[in-house]
């Protein structure tokens, strides 16, 4: 008689399971996870909420007035300690060399234009 073995069990280390589970079951779409004594840690995919929606657009809608194709990363960050939330921030990290590059065509068409 084969035993039925738990996929948490199977594929999620023991010490980070317990938080893994507790987010799958509650609709987190978990998709790695290390419980090593290093530093235990769980990825996962999430959907934006208003907040991050507004940024997104401001920022998007912006580049899109200066005809810049926009390259950027949102990073939320919620730290918690002792039980109560210490840290609530946001860091937008901009492709730069997109909007050098953008800034010398702009240049390279002034120079052309010359009487």
């Amino acid at each position: 008689m084969r035993k039925n073995i738990d996929w948490y069990d199977k594929f999620i280390e023991a010490p980070i399971r317990p938080i893994v589970k507790l987010l799958r079951e509650n609709g987190f779409n978990t998709v790695c996870s290390c419980g090593c004594s290093g530093g235990m840690y769980v990825e996962g995919d999430i959907l934006p909420d208003d907040q991050l929606y507004a940024i997104h657009n401001l920022l998007y809608n912006y580049f899109c007035t200066k005809k810049i194709k926009p390259n950027y990363e949102i990073t939320f960050t919620l730290n918690v300690f002792d039980g109560y939330v210490s840290k609530s921030s946001f860091y937008v990290n901009l492709n730069k060399r997109d909007l050098i590059s953008r800034k010398r065509v702009k240049l390279k068409n002034l120079k052309k234009r010359k009487p």
